[in-house]
């Protein structure tokens, strides 16, 4: 899959969402764009960077499996590392996915994240992948020939 591609895009389209940077927590679309799969994981993207975050329960498991990503590993929460990589990028406008972010999560960052103003957003991964890659078209193609020549008995 290129996962760098589809980073690039999104990165492409932060500026007229009005944002610096996008915080993507649903795990479907954290797996689109790099390729992790587990019950933690959040990316950070900037037009300039990429970066992975999770807890120390899934450190080998990023290590081997997110890709064209830098990973980082926080101790307690996600905002303590979030808020410096901001700063470094500075970032003052953040996007956060509305149909994932719980309340209580949006306040928590909102006042863990000083100087940055949170954004919902809506869709931006999702209409990405709408769009199929050739090698997406062709794992697609293969399950259904798949399925044709075994198919599932009732």
């Amino acid at each position: 899959m290129n996962y760098r591609g589809r980073q690039e895009k999104l990165g492409h389209m932060l500026p007229e969402q009005g944002i610096d940077a996008l915080l993507v927590t649903n795990l479907t679309n954290v797996r689109y764009l790099t390729g992790f799969s587990g019950s933690n994981g959040q990316v950070l993207i900037t037009p300039a960077e990429v970066r992975f975050f999770t807890d120390g329960r899934y450190e080998a498991r990023a290590g081997d499996l997110v890709e064209d990503a830098e990973i980082e590993i926080y101790l307690t929460r996600l905002s303590d590392v979030l808020g410096p990589r901001l700063t470094a990028a500075s970032a003052t406008t953040l996007g956060v996915e509305a149909a994932t972010v719980t309340l209580a999560a949006r306040d928590d960052l909102s006042e863990r994240l000083d100087g940055v103003e949170l954004k919902a957003t809506k869709g931006l991964v999702e209409n990405l992948r709408r769009s199929k890659e050739p090698a997406e078209v062709d794992l697609i193609r293969e399950a259904k020939e798949e399925r044709e020549n075994h198919p599932m008995t009732e």
